[in-house]
C-alpha cells in the first residue's frame, strides 16, 4: 500500500504509555516490525513561568493531545493488515486510526502537506523522518503542476532541492519561460 504517515487516536494523557506498548507488544512480532517504521508524539517547546521561582523555563508540550503519528508501510496482504489493525486496537488506551472504522480497511494517510506542516511546527522538518521522502524527480523531467497558483501548467524540471523538498520548474507564462518553485507533492511526472 505504500509508506506514509497515519494518525492514531489515543486516550488523552495516555500517549506515552500507548507508544511504550506499541514498541513492546507490536514490535515484538516480526511481521509487524516491517510495517511500523516510526512512532512519534508531536511536541513543541513552550516557555512557561515556574510558579515557585518565578523564572521562565522551557517545557515540552504535546501539540495534538490524544494523537500519535505513525509512519507505516502497510501490507498488501489483507490478512496481515487485519491482524496488525486488530493488534493496535487491542492496546489499552488506543481509540483507533483516523480515517477508518474497519479493521479490514487501511486508514487514510496524511498528505505530504499535512506532514510537512506538523513537522515544521515541531521543528523537525529536516529530521531523519524526511530523509526517505527524497525526490524521484530528475533535472529535465516533464511535469504537470497539480496544486497552487500554477496548477495545470506543464514544465521542465530545472533544479531539484532534496534538502528543501522543492523543485524549480520552468513553465511558459505569456510566451516566456518562467522559473517557479514548488514542493515535490505539487508536481507529477508526465
Amino acid at each position: 500500500m505504500g509508506r506514509a504517515w497515519y494518525v492514531l487516536q489515543a486516550v488523552s494523557g495516555m500517549e506515552n504509555k500507548v507508544v511504550e506498548r506499541i514498541k513492546k507488544e507490536i514490535l515484538s512480532d516480526e511481521d509487524f516490525k516491517k510495517i511500523v517504521i516510526n512512532v512519534k508524539i508531536p511536541t513543541e517547546n513552550v516557555e512557561v513561568k515556574n510558579p515557585k521561582t518565578n523564572q521562565k523555563i522551557i517545557k515540552k508540550q504535546r501539540v495534538y493531545p490524544g494523537y500519535i503519528l505513525m509512519e507505516l508501510d502497510l501490507p498488501q496482504d489483507e490478512h496481515l493488515l487485519e491482524r496488525f489493525m486488530a493488534a493496535i486496537k487491542r492496546i489499552a488506551g488506543v481509540i483507533g486510526f483516523l480515517g477508518t472504522k474497519s479493521l479490514r480497511k487501511p486508514p487514510k494517510p496524511l498528505s505530504f502537506e499535512e506532514v510537512r506542516s506538523i513537522f515544521e511546527r515541531i521543528g523537525e522538518f529536516k529530521s531523519k523522518a524526511f530523509l526517505d521522502l527524497s525526490s524521484t524527480f530528475e533535472v529535465g523531467d516533464q511535469v504537470r503542476i497539480t496544486d497552487g497558483p500554477f496548477k495545470g501548467l506543464v514544465g521542465r524540471v530545472a533544479e531539484v532541492h532534496n534538502d528543501k523538498f522543492k523543485l524549480k520548474v520552468i513553465v511558459e507564462i505569456f510566451n516566456r519561460e518562467t522559473p517557479v518553485n514548488i514542493y515535490f507533492d505539487q508536481a507529477e511526472r508526465i
